[in-house]
């Protein structure tokens, strides 16, 4: 299917990572220019190079999605290397070790510097970029904003007090900013969410498996509670991330797709 994407400007923070990066390369074989950000630049510049190699066009752009002055030049060469973008994914996001609980780390010991880093990076990193690339995305009659939010978000997981929290305020305000832009841009600019399920990625491969690839006691009690019987991949999570950019979702705004194997429908009975 024809996603529509040629000629579109596309961002995507925390490009250089597993998911997002999928999202990049697959933005770009629909036919986007993207503009990978991510504060981890030579990880963003491999995503971009993989990209360029294989015909697409993509810029590699250093940006540290909770700061604003970050925010802002990275936008600036943005515009200059590739155009004036109409499609935003907000993906950076991600736990520390800090803010979550164990039995060596109990809830009273949790520190608030450390949440609020949490909080930071998860939810005020999408109004932030949100923030910035509303004058830009109003330009366009279709625009799209989608967020990465987590099954996390919509039930809490143990132990992850801090990026549960940041992940459900990133759901409420998908719905939020969906109606404003409703309201003050015609409908031209849609903003949705989605919320992954398992995904083995980089940062959370140590908690589901062994070096050898065996599941942990933690993995294996995820794979009992996914109907799937499986984790997900993150090309699976950019398909649905580039059906929500793309002009083909035009009547869906203020929605939270899930894409968990089953992990929500069922209470484990």
């Amino acid at each position: 299917m024809d996603l529509q994407l040629d000629s579109r400007v596309s961002i995507v923070t925390a490009g250089g990572g597993a998911i997002c990066g999928a999202a990049a390369q697959l933005l770009a074989e629909e036919g986007a220019a993207v503009a990978v950000w991510d504060v981890d630049i030579t990880a963003a510049t491999n995503v971009a190079n993989r990209i360029n190699e294989h015909g697409g066009t993509a810029a590699a752009i250093r940006c540290d999605a909770t700061d604003e002055g970050s925010i802002s030049d990275a936008l600036e060469r943005t515009r200059a290397e590739l155009g004036t973008p109409s499609i935003l994914i907000n993906g950076a996001g991600g736990s520390r070790p800090g803010s979550t609980t164990s039995s060596s780390s109990p809830f009273a010991t949790l520190t608030s510097k450390e949440m609020r880093a949490t909080w930071e990076l998860n939810y005020l990193s999408a109004v932030l970029v949100s923030q910035a690339l509303l004058p830009d995305l109003s330009l366009s009659n279709s625009a799209s904003i989608v967020n990465l939010s987590s099954v996390a978000g919509l039930t809490p997981l143990s132990r992850s007090i801090s990026y549960s929290d940041a992940k459900a305020g990133v759901a409420s305000f998908t719905r939020w900013l969906a109606v404003e832009c409703a309201r003050d841009y015609g409908g031209s600019i849609r903003v949705n969410a989605v919320a992954p399920g398992f995904i083995v990625t980089g940062q959370n491969r140590f908690l589901l498996q062994t070096e050898s690839g065996e599941l942990t006691e933690r993995g294996a009690t995820v794979i009992e509670n996914v109907p799937a019987r499986r984790f997900g991949t993150p090309e699976e999570i950019a398909a649905v991330i580039t059906f929500l950019a793309s002009p083909r979702s035009s009547f869906v705004t203020g929605a939270v797709y899930t894409a968990d194997g089953g992990y929500l429908a069922t209470n484990g009975v």
